[in-house]
């Protein structure tokens, strides 16, 4: 890779992230580069990101970087099979793109809070399309080496479901009829959405595949295809079974070997099946992360806190948002230390009332074994 290359875009970053004003320093961009592929802007930011020199506003930055690149980026030119994760990811983004349109088109006439409330009701959606590119898609990415740029695009996806969810609730207190095109305020805000939700199709289709592609090992593909219907789909049904005759079995199955051999415990003892169907009997979903942080067991089912199978063997914080990490760290040190034995709090998850417990497991003589997380639903 063009070394020299990369430390011109680098420049050019580095100018917005000053505050210079974005058609400025595209209009020497576009003199200077004819285009730019997927590795060298991921290449550029991951140096910058590692050099702290793109450390605040990550949010900001991210759209103004898309807003350089677009119609620089060199095109994708294979097409996916039926059915593979990144065909129906795309298929996604197809339909997210056509209700950002409605959206558009009810912006541009008159409209009530009824009206708009609607359409943004329409895109709640797309939650499940970005919790399969958050929880399956950027830790991969991460784990290939680049922590940064994925980091940054998980960061701005909080922030849109955030201002999805506060516009909704907004006009929920309106009174319905009310008249909102003269409302510039509300304006703003749903421009601002639309504008950065269709960026973030750019920045999918366009950087966040081909990486992904280019990265993720051809075995890794029948894991993401397993992980992905744990997180739902947007807008999509009737999913094709992308080369079902070439898929493994589940890693769950695979993982069951009874042999007839008994587990001998303190209290009792049991074969490996009966172990297996008790703990996907039992009503919580459970994760348990080891003293070395790592994912080492999820329950079969988690329909509140869906986990990806790709998670297991890797660190726990690759399956946290960015900005809850220091949180998540701050809990599972307190059970370490012994500060705490337990931890939890109350949340609504998919419209249910749950909670979430965190558990230090220790040995008989006090040795911090892992955190044990539990999740129960109360509704």
């Amino acid at each position: 890779m063009d070394s020299q290359k990369i430390k011109n875009l680098q420049s050019y970053l580095v100018r917005l992230q000053e505050g210079e004003d974005l058609v400025s320093v595209r209009r020497e961009f576009e003199k200077d580069f004819a285009s730019v592929s997927t590795e060298e802007i991921m290449e550029a930011e991951q140096a910058l990101l590692q050099a702290g020199n793109l450390s605040e506003n990550m949010g900001r930055l991210c759209d103004l970087h898309s807003g350089l690149l677009h119609g620089k980026m060199e095109t994708i030119g294979e097409q996916f099979p039926e059915g593979h994760p990144l065909q129906l990811f795309l298929k996604e983004n197809e339909a997210i793109e056509s209700h950002l349109d409605k959206l558009s088109a009810v912006m541009n006439g008159p409209f009530s809070a009824a009206d708009i409330l609607s359409v943004l009701e329409g895109l709640l959606p797309v939650k499940a399309h970005y919790d399969k590119k958050d929880e399956v898609l950027l830790p991969i990415l991460g784990r290939k080496g680049m922590p940064g740029p994925s980091r940054v695009m998980w960061n701005v996806d909080g922030e849109i479901r955030k201002s999805l969810q506060d516009l909704i609730n907004k006009l929920k207190k309106e009174d319905p009829h009310t008249e909102k095109s003269n409302d510039d305020v509300l304006h703003q805000a749903l421009s601002g959405l639309l504008n950065r939700m269709r960026e973030m199709i750019f920045k999918e289709t366009e950087i966040l595949v081909p990486m992904v592609q280019k990265l993720v090992d051809q075995n890794e593909w029948p894991l993401i295809a397993g992980d992905f219907p744990r997180f739902g789909w947007s807008y999509i049904t009737d999913v094709p079974i992308w080369n079902a005759q070439a898929l493994p079995k589940s890693r769950l199955n695979q993982g069951l070997k009874d042999n007839g051999k008994t587990i001998f415990l303190p209290s009792g003892e049991l074969t490996v099946t009966q172990l297996e169907g008790i703990l996907r009997t039992l009503p919580f979903e459970l994760t348990f992360v080891d003293a070395a942080d790592t994912n080492q067991y999820f329950s079969e089912s988690t329909p509140l806190f869906p986990r990806p199978l790709t998670a297991l063997g890797h660190s726990v914080y690759d399956c946290h948002p960015p900005k809850v990490i220091p949180m998540v760290k701050g809990v599972i040190e307190k059970l370490r230390s012994g500060e705490k034995d337990s931890l939890g709090f109350e949340t609504i998850k998919k419209g249910k009332k749950a909670r979430v417990r965190y558990l230090a497991v220790r040995d008989r003589e006090g040795a911090y074994l892992g955190t044990l997380e539990v999740v129960e639903e109360l509704s």
